[in-house]
């Protein structure tokens, strides 16, 4: 459990140098904000928000269930942040994507694409440490 000195400091961890900083941002705001699990923020759909209604709707949790949350201001705004600034263009429906990138294969010098996803986007499915500042990595290990 983070203490709201530890959250703060990890909240202003993301600065302008930071890859994918407003993706990263918004997902941090969703697990501390709403206490979400991981596995139900990459999940998040663009249709399980009402921009209207303030809420955001969650399908397929650990209980089985469709439940509606009050989208917080903070919350809404760092979305809203990353779809407008840096989320890349896409007809994936999943909140959370990352572009694919060719990638060395191991074997050869040869590149092949991550995924098969025709667009170059895939549903951001893991966390990876590597994904979060240093700052947050230290802060999850004490």
């Amino acid at each position: 459990m983070l203490t709201d000195a530890e959250i703060d400091e990890l909240l202003s961890s993301f600065d302008q140098t930071f890859p994918s900083r407003l993706r990263a941002y918004a997902m941090v705001r969703c697990l501390i904000d709403l206490g979400l699990r991981s596995s139900e923020v990459v999940k998040l759909q663009l249709d399980d928000i009402n921009w209207a209604g303030g809420t955001i709707k969650l399908v397929g949790t650990k209980s089985r269930r469709a439940d509606a949350l009050p989208l917080p201001s903070a919350t809404g705004a760092a979305i809203a942040a990353y779809l407008h600034e840096e989320r890349p263009a896409t007809s994936n429906r999943a909140i959370f994507v990352r572009q694919n990138r060719l990638r060395p294969r191991a074997s050869n010098a040869r590149y092949w694409p991550a995924t098969e996803d025709v667009d170059g986007c895939e549903p951001a499915s893991t966390f990876s440490a590597t994904a979060w500042p240093a700052d947050f990595c230290a802060l999850a290990r004490r």
